[in-house]
């Protein structure tokens, strides 16, 4: 029988045929899949920064920024860069590679409760109820009824040509 391999991010036991390899660490598939979201969401933010700051690559600051923010704030990847994007379309931040990734520390909850926000609004669209529409229905007069009210009714025209022949 063969050794059985630990799963590096959740501590289970697993065969050979269970067992996955991400950067020589052994993950079950659950993990696995774990892993390779957040470096899928880890390389979006990285270009998203490239692309903010014009950057080939993102400084060393940077990359130990969003560290920081992911080990102490427990900031996701994909929190950071909607942070990001919040700063750049929303509050018209100008980015510069000095200060690094900071704004993300301070606006993260801020772009976050404007995400929060949006979804409120797009679940109460989707969930509203359309407006009632009443019908009304106009009963049409019939000729015996618009007879009774034409005898009331003066012909202007027998008017005028009686007061020309008087």
């Amino acid at each position: 029988m063969s050794r059985l391999s630990t799963c590096k991010g959740c501590g289970k036991k697993l065969s050979k045929e269970e067992k996955y390899t991400y950067s020589n660490k052994t993950y079950c598939k659950q993990c696995y899949d774990i892993k390779i979201q957040e470096k899928t969401e880890h390389d979006t933010l990285i270009n998203t920064i490239m692309e903010y700051y014009s950057l080939e690559k993102p400084t060393g600051f940077m990359l130990k920024q969003i560290k920081e923010y992911k080990e102490k704030y427990k900031f996701t990847y994909m929190g950071m860069q909607y942070t990001l994007w919040y700063a750049k379309e929303i509050k018209k931040y100008k980015f510069d590679k000095k200060y690094g990734v900071g704004l993300i520390k301070y606006e993260y909850t801020n772009a976050e409760d404007y995400y929060l926000q949006l979804e409120k609004i797009a679940n109460s669209a989707k969930n509203a109820k359309p407006n009632k529409i009443n019908k009304i229905s106009i009963k049409n007069i019939n000729q015996k009824e618009q007879n009774q009210n034409n005898q009331f009714l003066i012909n202007l025209d027998d008017v005028i040509q009686g007061g020309d022949n008087a």
